[in-house]
């Protein structure tokens, strides 16, 4: 009898040893995969001559338009400096042919290519540059062009470290969500900035989010928010546990002038900027 239950232990040790060395093996495989998908999109960033979120001290922007001399240019109270990433597209497009925007969320971890592929599977384990990982690329909606819609979509994964829109559950925070409104994403050397309006959680099931003709007549969001007609939304969705997905949807407030980088310096910040 003895001899049966030391074996029993003896078996039952064995097992838990190896399930904690294959669970340990599927966390440090994840770790690895995470960082081999975040160590390319930070070389991304160097090809698109970019920095990190909130770190653009080489980069200079000002109106293209201007004719006034640096030094009339004045920095009044109610406006403020915006920096904004330098893209190189012609270089990501040489990398990648399905690329067609870069997203850029002020002070967070969003900063970003963006791709249109030819279906919303194409990029859901493949990054940027195709390689299989986890973390996969930002993609607009297959089905339409984007921009084409009243409604342009873009998916991204919901990463436990932080990457790609692993971040937009923060937005589920009122305080948050009033530092980070803005949006700005960029096609064609054109910023376009965006307000968020919309913030919510909806069944998995529920489409309604990605319909092409929202912001084509007055429409009524989740929360009861109302986009006035010919509205132009960009809506970001991630998924949030197993049965929910998070919503972002976002205004166009403004499309920027072109900008000039690093020929004039704006006496407003050592650093220059754009004045909004």
């Amino acid at each position: 009898m003895g001899t049966v239950i030391r074996w029993g232990m003896g078996a039952a040790a064995i097992i838990l040893f190896l399930s904690l060395l294959l669970s340990g093996s599927l966390l440090w495989y994840k770790y690895h995969d995470d960082c081999a998908g975040k160590k390319e999109y930070q070389l991304i960033c160097k090809i698109a001559e970019t920095q990190t979120a909130g770190d653009f001290s080489r980069l200079c922007f000002l109106p293209e338009t201007s004719n006034l001399p640096v030094s009339a240019f004045t920095c009044p109270e109610s406006r403020k400096l915006l920096f904004l990433p330098r893209i190189d597209e012609p270089s990501l497009r040489a990398l990648n042919r399905d690329y067609a925007a870069w997203l850029y969320i002020p002070d967070t971890a969003v900063n970003y290519p963006v791709v249109y592929p030819k279906s919303n599977s194409d990029y859901l384990g493949k990054t940027f540059k195709k390689e299989s990982h986890s973390c996969g690329c930002l993609f607009f909606e297959s089905s339409f062009l984007p921009f084409s819609q009243p409604n342009t979509v873009i998916y991204g994964h919901n990463m436990r470290s932080g990457e790609m829109f692993g971040k937009l559950k923060e937005y589920l925070n009122d305080e948050y969500l009033e530092q980070h409104r803005k949006i700005y994403i960029c096609r064609s050397s054109i910023w376009r900035e965006y307000r968020i309006r919309e913030v919510f959680l909806t069944k998995n099931s529920d489409m309604s989010p990605y319909q092409p003709d929202i912001g084509a007549g007055e429409t009524r969001g989740e929360n009861g928010t109302v986009f006035p007609v010919h509205s132009h939304i960009l809506t970001l969705s991630t998924c949030h546990g197993k049965n929910q997905k998070l919503i972002l949807q976002a205004e166009l407030t403004e499309v920027l002038p072109p900008l000039l980088y690093g020929k004039r310096r704006n006496p407003c910040c050592e650093r220059g900027g754009f004045m909004v």
